[in-house]
């Protein structure tokens, strides 16, 4: 595995979602969830390359810039990859590849982000628009790569997107 993973998480079926990663322990906030490894490629090689089909598991690291997984295999997905999306997420980022705890999280309890912490539509940069399966009381149902745009979820999110949206935040609001 290329990625660092708090012992206090355990992957298992999200259902509908497919795996995702459950705390096995309580997690206090600002716990280090995840510190992700991985390949970083430029988004016109993803688009071009045999990696494509793999991209949506990959993440903005910067407007061109994505960490991937090293394998394009399911089997070998660790870190951020097995986790998922929430409209109401109790993880986000410090700096670009660390995701932390937004809160207190009990044993149980999915480990989740919100995609519009990392994910940008930016210049050449289209993000994949996704069905959301969160079921969250605030669900969006859509996520898209124009998310992070949104002032509800600037104001509910402040502080913990990647720090290249941070700046984009801070350059167009």
């Amino acid at each position: 595995m290329t990625s660092w993973v708090n012992p206090k998480i355990s992957i298992k079926s999200g259902g509908e979602k497919g795996n995702g990663s459950f705390a096995n322990a309580p997690i206090s906030r600002d716990e280090i969830m995840v510190v992700q490894g991985g390949r970083i490629l430029d988004y016109k090689y993803i688009k071009t390359s045999d990696y494509e089909p793999f991209h949506d598991h990959c993440f903005q690291v910067e407007k061109d810039l994505l960490i991937c997984p090293i394998e394009p295999k399911r089997e070998k997905l660790d870190g951020i990859f097995q986790i998922n999306h929430s409209c109401d997420p109790n993880c986000g980022f410090r700096g670009q590849i660390a995701l932390i705890a937004m809160r207190n999280i009990q044993t149980g309890e999915e480990i989740t982000y919100d995609y519009a912490m990392t994910d940008a539509n930016w210049g050449s940069v289209a993000c994949t628009k996704m069905t959301c399966l969160c079921n969250a009381e605030n669900c969006r149902r859509v996520i898209s790569g124009e998310d992070w745009r949104r002032k509800d979820l600037q104001e509910k999110c402040g502080g913990y997107f990647s720090t290249f949206i941070q700046e984009f935040i801070k350059q167009n609001y």
